[in-house]
């Protein structure tokens, strides 16, 4: 997952996709974390491309 959000930064850093909506998250990186929290998996990667608010909301079923 680090290597994801990594590669996600680094292409959005290029030109003018840092203008791109799709920049400031990754929404499939973002919903496959919430699912493996939803699922009692700890997950230990902090970025700023993956919002700890969103983990924290993905309660465990």
């Amino acid at each position: 997952m680090a290597d994801a959000l990594e590669a996600h930064r680094a292409y959005y850093q290029v030109a003018d996709r840092a203008d791109d909506a799709d920049a400031s998250v990754n929404l499939g990186i973002v919903g496959l974390a919430c699912h493996a929290r939803r699922r009692g998996w700890a997950v230990r990667v902090e970025s700023a491309y993956l919002p700890a608010e969103l983990l924290r909301a993905a309660e465990p079923f």
